[in-house]
C-alpha cells in the first residue's frame, strides 16, 4: 500500500507529506513539509508548552512502554548458515537490561547493501513508546493553527507525574459540538492497537 510505505518514510525522516486539490490545474499536488520546532530546549522561536501550568490542558494520559521495544539489531541477509550474511547495529553503548535485541530476517533483499537501511527501519518501528494524549483547552494562550500545528514539536509538562519532553504532534482530532469547539492531541507516537500489530507481524513473515 503506498499510503503506508509513505508513512514509514516519513517516520525514518521526520519528513511528513501532504495531498491537497489544485482547482485551476484539475490535479492533486503532492507536497511534503517539516514541522516546526517549538519546543523549549530551542531559542529560535517563541516556545509552546502544553501544562496545567499554563491552563491549555484540560486532561492528560501518559504512555511510557517498552513493549516491543528494540534497540540493538541483527540483520541476517541472503545465505545459510555461516555462509549467511549478517550485520548487527543498534546502540552500541547499551548493555546489560538496558540492550533490548531484535531479530531480523532480511533474506528476502537481493543486494545485502540495502541490510543497513531495512535495520534502521525495523529498529524505528521497535522504538521505546513515549506518547501524552490531552484535550487542549481552545481558551489557552497558544492558538491551534497560528501558533502550534500538526507535525510540529512542543514541549509537553505534568508536574504531577514529574515528566517533561519535547515531542512532535501526531494526531490532531477536531470536534464541534453544540457546547463548543474541543481538540483532542496526542503528542508522540501513540501505542499500535492490535490490529495494527497483527497487521505489521503478518507482513514481516
Amino acid at each position: 500500500n503506498l499510503a503506508e510505505e509513505l508513512e514509514k518514510i516519513s517516520r525514518l525522516t521526520d519528513i511528513s507529506f501532504l495531498i491537497y486539490p489544485d482547482f485551476e490545474l484539475n490535479t492533486y499536488i503532492f507536497d511534503i513539509y517539516n514541522g516546526r520546532n517549538f519546543s523549549a530546549s530551542q531559542n529560535t522561536r517563541p516556545p509552546v508548552i502544553f501544562s496545567s501550568k499554563f491552563d491549555n490542558v484540560a486532561s492528560q494520559d501518559y504512555t511510557d512502554s517498552v513493549l516491543d521495544f528494540g534497540n540493538y539489531a541483527i540483520v541476517a541477509g541472503q545465505g545459510e548458515g555461516v555462509n549467511r550474511e549478517i550485520l548487527m547495529m543498534g546502540d552500541e553503548a547499551a548493555s546489560g537490561f538496558e540492550k533490548s535485541v531484535i531479530f531480523i530476517d532480511a533474506r528476502d533483499l537481493e543486494n545485502n547493501m540495502d541490510l543497513p537501511a531495512r535495520g534502521a527501519a525495523k529498529l524505528k518501528e521497535h522504538e521505546r513508546i513515549v506518547s501524552f494524549g490531552a484535550e487542549v483547552l481552545t481558551t489557552g494562550p497558544f492558538e491551534y493553527e497560528r501558533d502550534w500545528d500538526l507535525g510540529d514539536i512542543v514541549t509537553v509538562h505534568n508536574k504531577d507525574w514529574n515528566v517533561k519532553i519535547d515531542t512532535r504532534i501526531t494526531e490532531v482530532t477536531e470536534i464541534y459540538e453544540t457546547g463548543g469547539f474541543r481538540l483532542n492531541v496526542v503528542f508522540g507516537d501513540a501505542p499500535l492497537t492490535l490490529g495494527e500489530k497483527i497487521k505489521r507481524d503478518i507482513k514481516d513473515i
